[in-house]
């Protein structure tokens, strides 16, 4: 196949990847093995597991509005939105239709409308989050609790000082109109990684569409990429590195078997 052709393929190939860049972490993992190293769920007690609210009431709100996250041995993850948000005591669940071993429970009277959302665990390595309301309005007595979120230890992160959807970006470097860039995207726990090599200088960010489709790199996707959070060290089919994450300034990714024009390791910065 001419050379010309295989970039021309292998950029076809990545541009889906690219204008999905921020959409695909919510669909379906592709993959059969994960990429992390993971959260034995079973292990994490109670106590570790608890509701944190956001209060994000405008003035022209008639009621207040709270955004609801999850805290799961330092994982913090969205699980929606509810109006109050108070932690109902233990002793009060029975009274709202919720399980005496659920291990945190959040909501309050809004109106005339009770509406909680708890969390619960489901066979020892996943957990519920689950929500409902009551209205004396309403035809039956049912709080019609329903599951809204379903966590699983694979889906946690068991570096508590870093979450790898941090990675997701585009990432770059240049010197003397010849740069790298480097997407990360993220599927759920699956991370997926291809570099670019330019033959110019870094494009803007609203250019480099562009400067794919017009052929000015050189396009290698990195084969199965897996991070360990622990020691924020990478591989993939032909080599390793490490991710920096300082304490000012952006994520850096060093590649250890790749090198720039000074014999550097290849040192790229998150750009977005």
């Amino acid at each position: 196949m001419p050379e010309q052709i295989k970039k021309v393929f292998a950029i076809g190939f990545f541009l889906p990847l690219f204008f999905s860049f921020f959409s695909c972490q919510n669909e379906q993992p592709t993959g059969k093995e994960p990429v992390l190293d993971f959260v034995d769920l079973s292990r994490v007690p109670d106590k570790d597991i608890y509701f944190e609210c956001q209060d994000i009431t405008q003035k022209q709100d008639a009621t207040a509005h709270h955004e609801l996250f999850l805290i799961v041995a330092d994982n913090k993850t969205k699980v929606g939105e509810i109006e109050i948000c108070e932690v109902l005591p233990p002793e009060q669940y029975t009274r709202h239709q919720i399980p005496t071993e659920a291990i945190q429970a959040v909501g309050g009277l809004s109106g005339d409308t009770y509406s909680f959302v708890y969390a619960v665990r489901d066979k020892g390595d996943k957990l519920l989050v689950r929500q409902g309301s009551y209205s004396p309005n309403q035809t039956d007595s049912s709080y019609h609790y329903r599951t809204i979120l379903t966590f699983s230890g694979n889906e946690l992160s068991a570096n508590p000082e870093f979450n790898p959807a941090q990675l997701t970006g585009v990432y770059g470097f240049e010197e003397d109109q010849h740069a790298w860039m480097l997407f990360i995207s993220m599927n759920r726990q699956t991370l997926t990684a291809q570099l670019f090599e330019l033959d110019q200088a870094l494009p803007d960010f609203a250019e480099i569409a562009d400067v794919l489709k017009e052929g000015h790199a050189i396009p290698e996707l990195l084969h199965s990429f897996r991070l360990n959070t622990q020691d924020l060290s990478f591989t993939y089919k032909d080599g390793q590195g490490k991710i920096v994450l300082p304490e000012n300034g952006p994520i850096t990714i060093v590649f250890s078997d790749k090198k720039d024009s000074k014999g550097n390791p290849l040192t790229l910065k998150k750009l977005k």
